[in-house]
């Protein structure tokens, strides 16, 4: 099954390459729990397809908000509440498909994470950016990540760019003309000092997918069938 572009026409006419995605992880997290994990590891996936935000604070007039009286008498907002904010800066919340691996949710820090780039991981420089600290972050906590990215429609290579970020010497980076890949890391502490393991797969539209590795911190080292659960999305989706 080679893998198609979800990204221009005429695919993204009929599905939204962000959703697809999202199915995908979908798929994979039920292969997980299903066949893969042992009894003691659950998955939980997290995803935010938009700009995610809260109600704003517009309407209200600091004059209409109830309040209360301290000790000396003076008048304070009741807790929770607050007038609004007197500066606002434009700023990005990239969305996200993340799907983590914990040991029963008992531990705060997930044994393994696997992430599919988004359109909107890629789109502009601050979102790159945003991607690859949430991607340092896993990687300094120890954490093992797999990188998934099919998103034709931008050239960047966020393996090679989170490589940049981190500071890491030359080498282990794919070939500037490609942008698809499937990158596994595992960072791990040896006699010779830290170390990162790591397994990159070029993915091109029109190729089949493979079998890569998923790191888990305990050492183990969990199968994921990019091909397979492609396929199956593919069916369900009738694409």
């Amino acid at each position: 099954m080679p893998l198609r572009d979800h990204f221009r026409p005429p695919i993204s006419i009929l599905r939204c390459g962000e959703s697809f995605e999202l199915i995908w992880a979908v798929e994979i997290n039920r292969q997980l729990n299903r066949y893969l994990l042992p009894p003691n590891c659950l998955t939980h996936l997290r995803c935010c397809l938009a700009g995610r935000g809260e109600p704003d604070y517009e309407d209200q007039q600091q004059a209409d908000m109830p309040l209360f009286l301290d000790a000396d008498g003076v008048a304070l907002p009741l807790p929770g509440v607050w007038p609004p904010p007197p500066q606002t800066m434009t700023a990005l919340f990239p969305g996200e498909v993340e799907l983590e691996i914990r040991n029963n949710f008992c531990e705060p820090t997930p044994l393994a994470a696997m992430m599919f780039v988004l359109e909107s991981n890629k789109d502009n420089r601050a979102r790159r950016r945003a991607f690859l600290a949430r991607c340092a972050d896993l990687l300094h906590r120890g954490v093992g990540l797999l990188v998934v990215d099919v998103v034709a429609s931008h050239p960047h290579n966020l393996h090679n760019e989170l490589l940049d970020f981190l500071e890491y010497p030359p080498g282990c980076r794919f070939a500037p003309d490609k942008s698809l890949y499937a990158a596994s890391y595992r960072p791990t502490r040896r006699q010779a000092g830290d170390q990162m393991d790591l397994w990159l797969n070029p993915l091109s539209v029109g190729d089949p997918m493979p079998i890569v590795p998923l790191p888990l911190r305990t050492g183990l080292m969990v199968p994921i069938d990019l091909e397979t659960t492609y396929k199956e999305v593919l069916r369900s989706s009738r694409l």
